[in-house]
């Protein structure tokens, strides 16, 4: 646990400083044309004329006439699909932060995150190149497609350039700080609403005090819950091992893989240094690296057995889990 009593602000601020040297905060933003428009009334054929003494059709006031796609699927949603599968890809290689969209990556996934998510945006960007120069076909492929709804959607295009600039895709790599003293806040403008500068400041003071406790504990709970979540990922992949050895299944080399996946991701991912995991996954990966032959071996499946069954209840074992993050936050402390 994350410990307070007797800290100052200086020494909370550098303890804060010293949490992010195990990592950065990434966040991935993407903007896209939705290329949808309001459906409308015109659309689904309810603004058609009615006969004489007949009440004109309306849409009731609790349902709303939705959105129109402008582009056939296959267009519209490539964006959305590389934005998902990078969403995806940051959110499997890191930790989610207890503060906004944005997640935590140790510093020695960092390269590699970083490279992966580069590689998204570069996709991004190429689509976006190849949406535009075919936006004209594009339309007269969704023309095509819907030719009795032709004149409904032609109002609804915007121009090229409108289009392109509606597209773009960044990363943030950028570490986090206790927020700033209130000298930056501009105190002129607390002494022109007539408050006195010693009693601002001590107001902003106790504010700021309770805004650190409030901070260090979604701290303290993300430390756990990333030991958990890491651990949990152990326990998912190994049971289906362990109840594959149990039920005399055959060990193929999608499980192997699966392991060897699984125990690579938690060693780019543990910042915290779960020591007993990580040296019972080291017993594990020797035994399963490539070339075991687990199909008809007793001596190789017995051995496996008893490794994967030593790491699931190390990783079952939570009791130890504050004693990993309060191992983890005294190494903070180190210098304060």
């Amino acid at each position: 646990m994350i410990k307070t009593t007797g800290l100052s602000t200086i020494d909370l601020d550098r303890q804060f400083k010293k949490l992010f040297q195990s990592g950065k905060l990434v966040q991935v933003h993407v903007s896209k044309w939705s290329m949808t428009a309001g459906a409308t009334e015109t659309d689904l054929g309810l603004d058609m004329p009615v006969k004489e003494g007949e009440a004109k059709k309306k849409v009731p006031g609790f349902i709303t006439l939705g959105k129109k796609a402008l582009f056939t699927d296959d267009v519209r949603l490539v964006f959305q699909r590389i934005e998902s599968n990078a969403r995806s890809y940051l959110a499997d290689n890191s930790r989610k932060f207890p503060v906004g969209d944005v997640h935590f990556v140790p510093q020695k996934a960092l390269i590699p995150v970083i490279s992966e998510l580069e590689n998204f945006r570069i996709k991004f960007f190429r689509e976006v190149g190849t949406f535009i120069t075919n936006y004209e076909a594009y339309k007269e492929k969704m023309f095509a497609a819907y030719p009795e709804y032709k004149a409904n959607l032609i109002p609804y295009y915007p121009d090229v350039v409108e289009v392109r600039s509606k597209f773009d895709f960044w990363i943030d790599i950028y570490d986090v700080a206790p927020p700033s003293r209130i000298a930056k806040l501009g105190i002129s403008d607390i002494i022109n609403q007539n408050m006195a500068v010693e009693s601002a400041t001590a107001k902003y003071d106790a504010l700021m005090k309770q805004q650190y406790q409030q901070q260090l504990q979604k701290m303290d709970e993300f430390l756990k819950e990333s030991a958990m979540a890491l651990r949990g990922e152990i326990i998912k992949t190994f049971e289906v091992i362990a109840m594959k050895i149990q039920n005399r299944e055959v060990i193929s080399e999608a499980n192997l893989k699966t392991m060897r996946n699984t125990i690579d991701s938690f060693d780019a991912l543990d910042f915290l240094d779960d020591a007993k995991v990580r040296e019972n996954l080291k017993a594990v990966k020797s035994l399963i690296s490539k070339g075991t032959n687990f199909k008809d071996d007793a001596t190789a499946i017995a051995h496996l057995n008893a490794a994967v069954n030593t790491t699931l209840e190390v990783a079952r074992t939570i009791t130890d889990i504050d004693v990993i993050t309060g191992e983890y936050t005294r190494r903070l402390d180190v210098d304060l």
